[in-house]
């Protein structure tokens, strides 16, 4: 595990945010969207299982935070999708775009692959 990559670089813009909850335990639900989320030695990937916190980032721009905390109904799940690009801050979000529009449906497929595994 990277612990730098845990931290969120100066230089980043949130872009997207999505959640949902998911009726399991936060530690199954962490350990099942670690393994769902985890792009293997291409990409930085970190977790922090006490704080609830996964992180993928790749390429020149893009990071997704993951967070998995306890809710009254199981564990709340969310995604935020940031731009980290430096230098050209701003070309991110058009470079990405394509990612950015359908960052909503990739988190669907992500928690129902979640909630398939458990």
């Amino acid at each position: 595990m990277t612990t730098d990559l845990l931290l969120r670089p100066a230089r980043a813009t949130v872009l997207r945010q999505h959640q949902t909850v998911i009726a399991a335990t936060p530690a199954a639900v962490f350990a099942a969207l670690s393994a769902a989320v985890d792009p293997g030695p291409e990409s930085g990937f970190a977790t922090d299982e006490p704080t609830g916190l996964i992180v993928v980032q790749g390429g020149w721009w893009y990071r997704a935070e993951y967070r998995v905390g306890p809710d009254e109904a199981g564990t709340r799940v969310g995604v935020t999708i940031v731009n980290v690009a430096t230098p050209a801050h701003w070309a991110g979000p058009i470079a990405g775009r394509a990612e950015i529009r359908s960052s909503a449906r990739h988190f669907g497929d992500v928690v129902d692959r979640v909630r398939g595994s458990l």
